[in-house]
C-alpha cells in the first residue's frame, strides 16, 4: 500500500526482522492477507487510511501501532484492522482492537477521523486460519464503555496478573510476576491431574518468557552491551549462488543444474481452484499426532477410552510415591 507495489516485485528485496521475503510467503500468508483485507475495504467503502499510525491515550505511557486505522467515504465508519501472521487463532473480540480505536479516538493525530463516526468495525486478518477477515461491527460509544474497563484498570496496578496476555510486552523479560513463577517453578513437584494441569500451563506461559529473556539478551549484545559471562560469535558462513548462477549453470549443465518438485497442496489449489483439485482425486488426509491445548483453543477433544479411570489411576500412584 504504500509503496504501490506488487508482492512479486518485492521477492529477494523486501527485507523486515531480518528475513526476506520469499515466494512462499507470497503465496502462503500475503495474498490470502491482501484479498481479505481488499474484501474488508470495498465492504465499509474505505476512503481514507493510515498504515501503522502510532496513537496514545496518555501519551508515553499507554498506546500502541495500529496495522491499519481506515475511515469510510462517507465517514460515519472507522475501521481498526490487525494482521495475525501466526497459527495461533485470536478472536475480532480481543480488547487489542478497542484499545486501538480508544488510543485513536483522542490522540490528535487521529482524532479528526472520529468526528462523524456513527460505528466502528474492528477487523482481524489472519490468512492462516482462514481467507475471509474476521469482523465485529459497533456502534461509536462502545469505545466510552472500553474507556471505563481501562481507566479502572490504570487506576488499579496491583491488580495486574501475568497470562497469555503478557505474550508481547516489551517489559515481560524484567515482570516480577514472571521472575517469581520462575523461581516457583524450580520448586514444583505436580502430583495430582489438577497439579499437573497447573504446571503445563505454567510451563507454557513460562516457556515463552524464556524466550523474551534470551531475545532481550541478544538484541542488548547486538547493540554494543555487555552481558557477564556470554559473548557474540559470528554466524556460520554458508554458500550461496550469486543472481547470475541460474543462467550460467543452465549453459553449461543444462537441466541437469536443476530438479523439480510437487508444489504443496495449497499452492496447487491455488492455481487449479478447489472444485477442479476434487475432481482430480489426488489428495488425502494425513492425521498428525494428537495435541495437548489449552481448553479455550479451536478444535473438538479427542475422547479417549478410559480416560476417567487413567487418572485416577495416575492420582493414586502418584500419591502413593
Amino acid at each position: 500500500y504504500k509503496e504501490g507495489r506488487h508482492f512479486a516485485d518485492m521477492v529477494g528485496t523486501l527485507t523486515y526482522a531480518d528475513q526476506c521475503l520469499t515466494g512462499d510467503d507470497v503465496m502462503e500468508l500475503l495474498l490470502p492477507a491482501m484479498y481479505a483485507t481488499e474484501a474488508v475495504l470495498d465492504k465499509y467503502d474505505i476512503d481514507e487510511m493510515l498504515l501503522e499510525p502510532f496513537v496514545q491515550y496518555i501519551e508515553d505511557e499507554v498506546g500502541g501501532s495500529i496495522d491499519m486505522l481506515a475511515r469510510s467515504y462517507d465517514r460515519k465508519t472507522v475501521l481498526i484492522l490487525d494482521y495475525k501472521f501466526g497459527t495461533r487463532f485470536v478472536s475480532v473480540e480481543t480488547e487489542q482492537l478497542p484499545f486501538y480505536g480508544l488510543c485513536a479516538s483522542v490522540d490528535p493525530k487521529t482524532a479528526y477521523l472520529f468526528e462523524e463516526a456513527e460505528r466502528i468495525v474492528f477487523a482481524i486478518v489472519q490468512p492462516a486460519r482462514g481467507d475471509e477477515a474476521a469482523l465485529a461491527e459497533h456502534p461509536i460509544n462502545v469505545l466510552a464503555e472500553f474507556e471505563k474497563n481501562l481507566v479502572d484498570a490504570l487506576e488499579h496496578p496491583e491488580r495486574s496478573s501475568t497470562g497469555k496476555h503478557c505474550d508481547f510486552c516489551p517489559a515481560a523479560p524484567v515482570c516480577p510476576d514472571k521472575i517469581a513463577k520462575a523461581k516457583s517453578a524450580l520448586v514444583l513437584t505436580p502430583k495430582t491431574a489438577e497439579e499437573i494441569a497447573q504446571a503445563v500451563e505454567l510451563a507454557d506461559e513460562l516457556d515463552k518468557w524464556v524466550k523474551q529473556i534470551k531475545q532481550q539478551a541478544y538484541d542488548i549484545a547486538l547493540d554494543g552491551g555487555v552481558i557477564p559471562r556470554h559473548k557474540l560469535v559470528a554466524g556460520r558462513a554458508s554458500r550461496k549462488w550469486k543472481p547470475q548462477a541460474d543462467f550460467k549453470l543452465r549453459q553449461v549443465l543444462g537441466d541437469e543444474a536443476f530438479e523439480t518438485k510437487l508444489l504443496g497442496v495449497t499452492k496447487i489449489e491455488k492455481l487449479l481452484g478447489k472444485e477442479a483439485l476434487a475432481a482430480l482425486d489426488v489428495t488425502e488426509l494425513s492425521q498428525n499426532k494428537p495435541s495437548l491445548v489449552s481448553e479455550d483453543a479451536p478444535g473438538e477433544p479427542l475422547v479417549i477410552k478410559e480416560s476417567e479411570n487413567l487418572i485416577k489411576m495416575f492420582d493414586k500412584n502418584l500419591n502413593k510415591d
